[in-house]
């Protein structure tokens, strides 16, 4: 994309969002292809035009806002994290940091009670870093590495599917792979990690 000199860093982040394809700028307008909307960035001047009609391809194949798709993606995972976090400190729901202690020494894990303050500890930032796009790569990192130890500890022989007695690893690799998914795209524009860096 081309950028006219005026600018800004959060106004091209403005108006990447509202576009589609290249921006093209001259001294007195700005005209951009793609989705159109009121730039906050200062810019006076900003006409839209669409260059091609909305067609099955451009339904089905194109992405559609990756930015927000990512926000509330990140904001679901990040809080249900710490929900779970908060509920092995007995904040939320029925148990509590002695039962969840108690759980992991019935299967036998070396130094329970170190392991399920390690666990707790990073559901909570982790999904708080994740959630806020903080830090979010290492974060998710974090919470990939957590996911694969409850996976290989806490259902271990149960299988993939939750609905399986003992209950299977499926809710573990499946939080894994959503964070592996964040990991690689990055945290989108919506988050800390784009206002601050």
């Amino acid at each position: 994309m081309v950028w006219a000199s005026s600018v800004g860093r959060s106004c091209q982040a403005w108006v990447r969002i509202l576009t589609d394809g290249p921006l093209s700028v001259n001294r007195q307008r700005v005209e951009f292809r793609g989705r159109c909307g009121v730039s906050s960035c200062g810019v006076t001047g900003v006409s839209c035009r669409r260059e091609e009609p909305m067609n099955l391809d451009t339904l089905l194949n194109q992405t559609l806002w990756p930015d927000f798709a990512l926000l509330i993606g990140r904001l679901f995972i990040g809080i249900c994290f710490v929900i779970h976090g908060l509920g092995k400190l007995g904040r939320v729901g029925s148990g509590d940091m002695k039962g969840f202690v108690a759980w992991l020494e019935e299967l036998g894990v070396p130094m329970a009670g170190v392991q399920a303050r390690i666990a707790m500890l990073s559901e909570i930032v982790g999904g708080s870093l994740l959630a806020a796009g903080f830090f979010m790569r290492p974060a998710c990192v974090l919470l990939i590495g957590t996911m694969i130890v409850a996976g290989r500890l806490g259902h271990k022989n149960a299988g993939y599917l939750i609905t399986n007695d003992p209950p299977g690893a499926e809710y573990t690799v499946n939080l894994a792979v959503i964070c592996f998914v964040f990991l690689l795209l990055g945290p989108g524009m919506f988050s800390l990690d784009a206002l601050i860096f």
